[in-house]
């Protein structure tokens, strides 16, 4: 609005200078051709350095308009930039924080297990058969008469038979030996 005011008020400098020219024109014609103008021609040249005068006055107002259309527009590009960053922190943020979430999800898991692995006294005894029956099933090392290509059991335990033992039953949290 501010900028249509301001244009509306040089066209109307304009306007009135073009106007001054002309009468200034009409006057010098009518002296030239020995009439008597109808306004003296030194009053109408001050009149149109005073009109030039506010003229240059609006040309430098719309300079400093510019100047800072320029620079909001500056500041617009610069807050666009900074948000787009602002975005792409935002989106790193989210990333973390599920990353946060999972681990602490997986910390709880294992603080639970950990709590319920101490509350389930596990006795000397029990120790000592799980190693017993372990070494007696070669589980732990290969027989001492193995060799390899020699036998068709290999010495160390199958995944089958891995998933069937009682550290299996233990790390699933069933907490039970089997017998």
């Amino acid at each position: 609005r501010a900028h249509e005011r301001d244009k509306m008020a040089a066209s109307a400098i304009l306007d009135r200078y073009q106007g001054l020219v002309r009468e200034l024109l009409s006057a010098i014609s009518a002296e030239l051709a020995g009439g008597l103008p109808e306004k003296d021609p030194a009053d109408l040249i001050t009149q149109i350095v005073a009109e030039d005068k506010l003229l240059k006055e609006e040309v430098r107002t719309f300079k400093k308009q510019q100047a800072g259309q320029k620079e909001s527009e500056r500041l617009k590009a610069s807050i666009s930039t900074s948000d787009a960053a602002v975005v792409q922190v935002e989106r790193r943020l989210r990333l973390i924080e599920t990353t946060l979430v999972e681990a602490l999800g997986e910390a709880k898991d294992k603080l639970a297990n950990i709590k319920k692995a101490e509350a389930a006294e596990v006795t000397v005894e029990e120790l000592l058969g799980l190693a017993h029956r372990l070494s007696a099933a070669h589980s732990t090392s290969a027989p001492r008469d193995w060799q390899p290509g020699t036998s068709a059991r290999r010495p160390f335990p199958s995944i089958h038979e891995m998933k069937s033992g009682s550290l299996s039953a233990l790390a699933e949290g069933t907490g039970a030996f089997p017998p």
